[in-house]
């Protein structure tokens, strides 16, 4: 038995791939199973694990971090790495292996290293697996500029995640309360860009410095509807979505979106649109939203 369902990779050694402003060592996808584990090896260079569905840990000089759906792994350049998969709920990630191409980079990268000691260096980030797709995308094609294509990606996913381990959630909007339309707005921005993060609405008291209760009923004022219809509808958008492309299965969905199980999600979706998650993506239609 494979230690593993799939496994895609892409590896570039001895001579990794110029893609300005980087060099390309590996990357790739692996879809674990309760077998799978990554043997300790040091780490030839600055890799990102980023964790598609399922939970584990990942290890860096024998120190144990848990990781699970959305979240990104930074392992530094010269570490020893492991990754073991939970038995129950194996791993599915996406991995890129990278090193900087010139100076300005490399004091780029340098920025990472107050992240080294334990979960700092691990961050939620759920938008790096569409730049992973992406670049999948580009490596195959191989066309004309595709290298600068790659540098561009990978330049993205590190900027990505470097503004998240600073900054995390809480950026401090810090509105005045007469500006009450443009506190909602600030709300619906917020929202839209963070929908996978956010895990529940009161850490919106956090990020805008009010009370939730506050935040709830200028929302509802303004926008005839509650702040918490409007997350549900956002999350059940997205699911739909997801759900249509056909490419993660209805666990991985409930995951990405937050859910406490599937059945969870299985049940909010059906009450919300009128048909399970299976019966939509069997039948790609769905009766009107309840009201």
């Amino acid at each position: 038995m494979l230690p593993f369902k799939y496994h895609y990779q892409k590896t570039f050694s001895p001579v990794m791939k110029p893609c300005e402003p980087f060099l390309l060592f590996q990357t790739g996808e692996l879809y674990g199973n309760a077998d799978t584990a990554i043997a300790e090896h040091e780490q030839p260079c600055h890799e990102l694990t980023f964790v598609v569905s399922g939970c584990g840990t990942s290890f860096a000089d024998g120190v144990p971090t848990d990781i699970a759906a959305g979240d990104c792994y930074l392992s530094f350049e010269g570490e020893r790495h492991k990754i073991v998969s939970d038995a129950k709920n194996p791993l599915r990630y996406k991995f890129l292996g990278f090193r900087a191409l010139d100076g300005a980079t490399e004091k780029l990268l340098q920025n990472f290293e107050e992240f080294r000691d334990g979960r700092k260096r691990l961050a939620h980030v759920p938008e790096l697996d569409g730049l992973f797709m992406a670049l999948f995308e580009e490596l195959e094609r191989e066309s004309i500029f595709s290298d600068k294509m790659i540098g561009s990606i990978i330049l993205n996913m590190v900027i990505t995640l470097l503004r998240q381990m600073l900054y995390g959630a809480k950026s401090q909007f810090k509105i005045e309360p007469t500006n009450e339309n443009m506190l909602v707005y600030q709300i619906i921005h917020y929202i839209d860009r963070h929908l996978l993060r956010i895990k529940n609405l009161y850490e919106l008291s956090a990020v805008f410095n009010y009370e939730y209760q506050y935040l709830s009923g200028i929302f509802s004022r303004i926008m005839n509807t509650s702040l918490r219809d409007y997350y549900r509808r956002l999350k059940m958008e997205k699911a739909k979505k997801l759900l249509a492309e056909e490419d993660r299965t209805v666990t991985d969905i409930s995951e990405l979106l937050g859910y406490s199980s599937v059945h969870a999600f299985t049940k909010a979706f059906t009450v919300y649109y009128g048909a399970s998650p299976i019966r939509f993506r069997q039948t790609g239609s769905l009766p009107q939203p309840a009201p």
